[in-house]
C-alpha cells in the first residue's frame, strides 16, 4: 500500500495550494519516505510543515523484526530525542522528491530551512528523496 501511495505523489495537487486536512499531514508526509534507503541506525528529528504543524520523526535501529516502515514513527508534536529540525512545506518535498527543484535551490530561496548535524542531514534528505 505505501508504494501505491508513494506511486500517486507525482498526480498530487500542489499540497502548498491545496493542504491536505491536519488529520493526513503525517499520511501525506509517509508517502514521500522511502524506507528502503534507511541505513541501519537509529535517529529522529523535527519536521515543521508551516501553519503550525509540527511532527516529530523517529526512526528505530534496524533490526530483523523492524524494518522498512515498521522503523518509522510519526507524531503530531516535536520529539525530545531530535538531532535537529527541517523547516520546510509538504509542498516543497513533494517538489524536492519529484526532482522539480535541488535542495540548494530550495535552501537558497529559504523554502528549507535545516538544522541538523551533516550526517543527520544525509539520512533525511536520503529518505525523503533530497539527494
Amino acid at each position: 500500500m505505501h508504494e501505491l501511495t508513494r506511486f500517486g505523489v507525482a498526480s498530487w495537487a500542489d499540497p502548498d495550494l491545496v493542504p491536505p486536512p491536519a488529520r493526513l499531514v503525517r499520511g501525506a508526509l509517509l508517502a514521500l519516505m522511502d524506507p528502503g534507503a534507511l541505513d541501519a541506525e537509529g535517529w529522529a528529528v523535527d519536521i515543521s510543515l508551516g501553519e503550525g504543524r509540527e511532527v516529530g520523526l523517529t526512526v528505530a535501529p534496524a533490526t530483523p523484526e523492524r524494518r522498512g516502515l515498521r522503523r518509522l514513527r510519526l507524531a503530531e508534536t516535536g520529539t525530545a530525542a531530535a538531532a535537529g529540525t527541517v523547516d520546510t512545506t509538504l509542498g516543497t518535498l513533494r517538489r524536492l522528491r519529484l526532482g522539480e527543484c535541488t535542495e540548494a535551490d530550495a535552501v537558497a530561496t529559504g523554502q528549507l530551512l535545516v538544522d541538523l548535524p551533516a550526517t543527520t542531514r544525509a539520512r533525511v534528505a536520503s529518505l525523503l528523496g533530497w539527494s
